[in-house]
């Protein structure tokens, strides 16, 4: 799946809570109504959700996975 601000939008809204590293290295939180945290997630390399960190490819992965066949992600290969 590819990460655009649409499927970030509803991967948020249905799964909680999502956190991007931003180029300064600052862990932040994907909410609503931060516009300029949304613009920063379609660049990030570095994605945490559930506990665990994710590079962006394996990220777009969850983000299938979850979408397709809710369960566990800890069965996806990083």
């Amino acid at each position: 799946m590819k990460i655009t601000l649409e499927t970030l939008r509803k991967f948020v809204r249905e799964y909680g809570a999502v956190s991007i590293v931003d180029s300064s290295g600052e862990v932040r939180k994907l909410s609503d109504g931060t516009p300029d945290v949304w613009e920063l997630a379609l660049r990030a390399d570095v994605f945490h959700f559930a506990g665990s960190q994710y590079s962006r490819a394996t990220f777009a992965k969850v983000m299938d996975r979850m979408t397709t066949k809710p369960g566990n992600v800890s069965q996806i290969s990083c």
